[in-house]
């Protein structure tokens, strides 16, 4: 049985798949093996994923009859696995030298899972890197039920929470877990996450940032429009909160991060409504930030939320008076500046 066990769900990325193998292949720590699942990519994915397998014992590959998507082969990839630990990792993405060795330091006997830091890898639209966003979570140890609920918050808070690509899952208790991988578009990882974290019997974190997430130029998930997003949110606030009952963590510090948070999504609706790429007319946007400003949820959120900055404060009002063609253009001036 190896210590790590690093699977990669694979398609359409053979421009970038060598790069992330390699990242693994040179790490000092060599207690690994690789499951490479390839969901019938059209491009010479498939091929690469052979190439590096016939150089390497570690690597094994699984060539999917069919595409299914990221969900069901991160649990095909499972289902083959025998090490100790589960390490996701994304096929365009790469780990830092020394990643494995930092994180098998970090394994012990009491956590079921490993949380650690992460970089955003922006690029431009010739690929080359711009600039890099370290994301640093605290360093905590959660063993308490009360201990991982509060986790949730401060996690989240910090934007470390909703990746999969940057934990380190005890391989046991993923199994005995029982939570079953799911295919909601964009925030698959987050609703994974919340069911899997209440189960552990501790939580580890710590603040290196091992884990590379590349973020090209085409990469549109920030701001492209998406007609389920604001109801994707509202499941996300709500499945937040049912955790902080769950956990015994339901305080009135947790719940301000948590609002926050969702508040910085009700603006995201508002960038992804008015994006180059929305369907949606004039009309229709002033209608739909209508439609957000004036549901329940939004009305609650708004009733009960605290927070600082000139911007947030502009924000608000803006919402609370509920003037969708001001929300409209806050999504087009965010918009401005992203292009």
């Amino acid at each position: 049985m190896p210590k790590i066990s690093i699977i990669i769900p694979v398609y359409g990325v053979e421009q970038y798949l060598p790069h992330c193998l390699d990242s693994i292949l040179t790490q000092s720590f060599t207690d690994y093996e690789v499951v490479l699942v390839d969901d019938c990519s059209k491009d010479n994915s498939g091929k690469i994923c052979d190439q590096y397998a016939a150089k390497d014992s570690r690597i094994s590959v699984i060539h999917k009859k069919r595409n299914e998507g990221l969900g069901y082969a991160r649990r095909d990839g499972l289902a083959a696995a025998s090490g100790e630990w589960i390490l996701f990792v994304d096929s365009d993405d790469w780990i830092a030298p020394e990643t494995l060795s930092i994180l098998s330091q970090n394994t012990g006997d009491d956590i079921d899972i490993l949380v650690f830091g992460i970089t955003l890898c922006h690029e431009n639209a010739n690929g080359e890197a711009i600039r890099n966003e370290v994301i640093s979570p605290a360093p905590a140890k959660a063993l308490a039920r009360q201990e991982i609920g509060n986790l949730l918050a401060a996690l989240d808070s910090r934007r470390s929470f909703p990746y999969m690509c940057n934990k380190l899952y005890r391989s046991l208790f993923l199994s005995e877990s029982g939570v079953a991988f799911n295919t909601i578009q964009s925030m698959e990882d987050f609703f994974y996450n919340i069911e899997v974290f209440p189960k552990a019997r501790g939580i580890q974190v710590i603040p290196q940032p091992l884990y590379h997430y590349r973020k090209p130029a085409r990469e549109t998930l920030a701001s492209a429009y998406n007609p389920d997003f604001f109801e994707l949110c509202k499941k996300r606030n709500e499945a937040e909160k049912d955790y902080l009952r769950k956990m015994d963590a339901w305080t009135e510090e947790n719940l301000q991060k948590l609002d926050l948070i969702h508040l910085n999504h009700l603006i995201s609706c508002m960038i992804k409504n008015t994006a180059k790429n929305s369907p949606l007319t004039k009309k229709e946007q002033k209608q739909k930030a209508k439609q957000i400003l004036t549901d329940p949820h939004t009305r609650e959120l708004l009733r009960h939320i605290h927070c600082g900055g000139l911007k947030y404060r502009i924000i608000l009002l803006i919402f609370k008076c509920r003037l969708s063609f001001a929300a409209v253009w806050v999504g087009r001036l965010a918009n401005k500046q992203k292009a």
